[in-house]
C-alpha cells in the first residue's frame, strides 16, 4: 500500500484508507486464530518437548556456535516421528538426524563439501550468515 515506507503510519490521524487497510488485515489475521489453535492441538507439544531434551541431554549447546544459537526450531522436533532406518552427524548442530532432515543423500557424502552435510536448519544459518552479493 505504501510502498514500504513506514512513516506514512506515524502521522496522525490516519487516512480513512490505512484505516480500512488495517481493519482488513486484522479480519485476515483473525481468521488465521481457529486454524493456528487447531495446529497447537494437533501436536503433542510435551512428548515433542521431551524429544527435544533427550536428544540433547548428552551435551550442553555450544552457545557461541552459530549453529545453536540462532531462531529457528532445530530439525526432528515439532511434528516429527521417530524414523527407522540411517542416520548421520550434522557438522553444524552435531546432532544425530535421518535422512530426511537433509538435501544430500548419505550416499553421495563421501567428497561432499561442508554445506552439502548440513541439516535443512543449519544449512539455512549458513546460507543467511554468508555476505551478500551486489
Amino acid at each position: 500500500m505504501n510502498n514500504g515506507n513506514s512513516d506514512l503510519w506515524i502521522s496522525r490521524p490516519l487516512p480513512e484508507s490505512f484505516l480500512s487497510y488495517a481493519s482488513y488485515d486484522i479480519k485476515l489475521i483473525s481468521s488465521l486464530l481457529p486454524k493456528l489453535q487447531h495446529q497447537l492441538r494437533r501436536h503433542d507439544l510435551k512428548a515433542e518437548s521431551k524429544r527435544y531434551l533427550e536428544l540433547n541431554q548428552r551435551s550442553r549447546s555450544n552457545r557461541g556456535s552459530k549453529y545453536h544459537s540462532h531462531g529457528f526450531l532445530p530439525q526432528e522436533i515439532v511434528g516429527s516421528k521417530v524414523r527407522a532406518g540411517a542416520t548421520k552427524l550434522c557438522p553444524g548442530c552435531n546432532r544425530r538426524l535421518h535422512q530426511a532432515s537433509f538435501y544430500t543423500y548419505f550416499h553421495l557424502w563421501d567428497g561432499s563439501s561442508f554445506t552439502k552435510k548440513l541439516c535443512f536448519t543449519c544449512f539455512r544459518v549458513h546460507s543467511s550468515d554468508r555476505p551478500t552479493r551486489r
